[in-house]
């Protein structure tokens, strides 16, 4: 930034070293002369040439102001000079304006024969000497004081300023503005690049629409500078003519619609809204105008473009007042557009002298306003980011209130089974010959109630589990696939920035150039580039790692799946042990020997349910048994048409009265309020239902091991 600061300082505010008035006298080889007050006479009757101004026939006005220039009357300036010998070999002279429609030097060889140039926008770009894109002509040296003339013509008003020095140093002040014309059109472009990634990832319209708009900003700028006949249409001198006010008015239209888009001003602000719809028609006409009456067309937009800026600067306002928090970027974006507008267009009628600063003041006032769009886009996207995250801890508060009415029915559902069991309990002391249908009707009740707390309880794992896994899926997706392109955006800039370097390394003098390698040396260019890379790196594997998780999510909701299918077991232990990381990671020592098992026909989200309270009870085990180098290991192997899973660890373990009632309803060890004793009665539920086994393995201070055996291929009805 400090070097940045120093170039426009250098080429805004110390471009000359001479101002020129009654005529101009060369004292040094290095100087150039900005000629500010000297005699011109404009042709209105269109009779004034050469040969009457020889003759004597013309009066010169006494140093006016000639610059600005009338609408298609030609303009004829006196420049007398006197250049020392050997002072200056090649002399030189600019005309700082890209749009004129002619400029014809006039001078006077050694033969003392009048001899002409003419460019202008009204001939090919490739018949100029010098493919620049402002005016430079070649002047005889004279040891002699003599007089050049300027004829000047072009179909608007406009202004110029005359430059002479040495052919290399008026080249080389052409060349430095062009070069900071072009870092900020790179800079514009570079950005635009970067929102054409977004809106093909998002697709959202507003990401187009800010393209197009950009892209024409960025063409304009290219036009008024006249950059765009050098490199765009160089043999189309009648588009390039109308492009400057064409281009204007296409631009306007998409920056309006981008406007009302960007701050939703149907919504809120109506009559804002209205207005920009009528200045979009007006601007409309101007586009079909423009073919047919060129002159009023620059008139009128020389007027309604600094009201324009205005307009949209104040609906900004209103529109950030009433809250919409968006409108503040967008309103810092235009107040700099604003000030760049001004000036330019104050230079242009010639209220404020033309310099260098006024020239690219439109350019600087462009880049600064799509920066600052982006960036407001870039707003848009936070603020649809929070949304998406009040909506999920919305949606996590009605889950939770959601559990919290489940246990309240299950503690009142517990209580009409206490009330019941002792009633049957009652009757059976008196009824011993319906004992055993009480039995099996109290056996049948508990059934009835496991079956309805774990429905309930699988629907809304599922939904809970199944929902944060799409709402994380699409800001992750979004972080994800926005990686490359903005490492991409990020090399196209440096690149942008070494051509500029070694550029500037050819056309900078070895003194300026040391400053710009200082620079760099002084922030440390080469670590920046690797601190970026790293940045980006580390981004790109946290996003990889989201993705696994979500992808475990994904898996694991699959709980209310009611058909028979083939499953990969081995994927769904490991999508469980993804959900329970973080309960195992400080705690225990996990192994998977895996045996690369064929598909099981069974319900896959129900088995991933079996891993998940086999997996979390080995966990708690471990955990209530104080022990610091837990292990869970978990093994898988078939034979023939069977497969097995066995799921063991190294927890206090169990004796053989609480192996006996392991798999009971509602029997558990763990303190009150702490479990509800129906996880491994589900667990043995589901197996049975799919025809196969569960084993335990268990004795006091050796561990706990379950061996789960099931078919490949399964042949139960239910």
């Amino acid at each position: 930034m400090k070097r940045l600061g120093y170039i426009l300082f250098v080429l805004v505010f110390i471009p000359f070293l001479g101002l020129g008035q009654n005529g101009v006298t060369f004292s040094s080889s290095s100087e150039l002369f900005k000629i500010k007050q000297i005699p011109f006479v404009i042709d209105t009757a269109g009779i004034v040439n050469i040969n009457r101004i020889d003759a004597g026939l013309v009066e010169f006005s006494a140093e006016g102001k000639y610059y600005q220039l009338q609408d298609d009357k030609n303009t004829w300036i006196q420049i007398k000079l006197n250049i020392e010998d050997s002072i200056i070999e090649s002399p030189a002279l600019l005309v700082d304006q890209a749009n004129l429609d002619s400029v014809t030097l006039y001078q006077k060889d050694s033969y003392g024969n009048w001899v002409s140039t003419t460019y202008g926008n009204n001939y090919k770009f490739g018949e100029r000497k010098y493919k620049l894109n402002h005016f430079v002509f070649d002047v005889f040296p004279s040891s002699e004081h003599s007089t050049i003339y300027l004829k000047v013509k072009n179909h608007v008003a406009t202004t110029f300023n005359i430059i002479i020095g040495e052919q290399m140093a008026v080249i080389e002040h052409d060349t430095n503005i062009s070069l900071m014309f072009m870092f900020l059109v790179g800079v514009i472009f570079a950005i635009i690049a970067y929102n054409l990634f977004l809106y093909l990832s998002l697709r959202e319209p507003i990401y187009l629409v800010y393209v197009i708009s950009s892209s024409i900003t960025a063409v304009n700028q290219m036009i008024l500078f006249g950059t765009s006949f050098q490199f765009l249409w160089p043999n189309n001198s009648f588009f390039q003519n109308i492009a400057p006010e064409f281009i204007t008015s296409l631009g306007t239209i998409a920056g309006l619609v981008f406007m009302k888009m960007f701050l939703k001003t149907e919504k809120n602000a109506p009559i804002v809204d209205k207005i920009a719809n009528i200045f979009i028609g007006f601007y409309i006409i101007l586009l079909g105008w423009v073919w047919f009456d060129l002159v009023m067309v620059n008139r009128l937009l020389l007027l309604f473009q600094p009201l324009l800026a205005i307009y949209i600067l104040v609906a900004a306002v209103i529109i950030t007042v009433k809250g919409f928090e968006p409108a503040k970027y967008y309103l810092r974006a235009w107040a700099i557009f604003l000030i760049g507008i001004i000036a330019y267009v104050l230079a242009e009628k010639g209220i404020i002298e033309r310099n260098n600063f006024t020239t690219l003041s439109l350019t600087f006032g462009a880049a600064f306003e799509v920066i600052f769009l982006s960036f407001a886009l870039a707003n848009r996207i936070n603020i649809l980011k929070r949304e998406q995250e009040e909506a999920i801890s919305h949606s996590l508060q009605l889950e939770k209130e959601k559990a919290n009415l489940i246990i309240e029915q299950n503690i009142e559902l517990e209580d009409k089974v206490a009330k019941r069991t002792h009633e049957l309990e009652l009757a059976n002391a008196g009824l011993a010959d319906t004992n055993k249908e009480l039995s099996i009707a109290y056996t049948h009740l508990k059934n009835t109630q496991s079956q309805l707390v774990h429905a309930e309880k699988m629907s809304s794992l599922g939904q809970l589990t199944a929902g944060i896994a799409h709402e994380i899926n699409n800001p992750i997706n979004f972080v994800s696939s926005n990686i490359l392109p903005l490492k991409r955006d990020v090399e196209d800039l440096i690149s942008i920035f070494d051509q500029t370097k070694e550029f500037a390394k050819q056309k900078m003098s070895a003194e300026d150039y040391s400053f710009i390698a200082g620079l760099k040396e002084q922030y440390d260019y080469d670590y920046i580039l690797q601190e970026i890379d790293q940045l980006l790196e580390g981004m790109s594997d946290g996003a990889n790692r989201t993705v696994e998780i979500i992808r475990g999510l994904k898996l694991f909701s699959r709980v209310d799946e009611d058909d028979l299918k083939r499953v990969n077991l081995e994927e769904g232990l490991n999508s469980t042990l993804i959900l329970l990381n973080s309960a195992i990671k400080h705690y225990v020592t996990l192994t998977k020997n895996y045996g690369n098992i064929p598909e099981v026909e069974c319900y896959g989200g129900k088995m991933n349910q079996v891993f998940m309270n086999i997996i979390s009870n080995a966990v708690q085990a471990i955990k209530s048994g104080s022990k610091e180098d837990g292990e869970i290991t978990i093994t898988t192997s078939h034979k023939k048409d069977f497969v097995t899973i066995s799921i063991a660890d190294n927890g206090p373990g169990m004796t053989q009265e609480v192996k006996d009632k392991l798999f009971e309803p509602f029997f558990t060890t763990k303190p009150v309020g702490e479990g509800t004793g129906l996880g491994l009665s589900i667990v043995y539920k589901i197996i049975d239902k799919i025809d196969g086994t569960i084993v335990v393995n268990s004795e006091p201070g050796k561990g706990t091991e379950f061996v789960i055996t099931l078919p490949i291929n399964n042949k139960s009805t239910d």
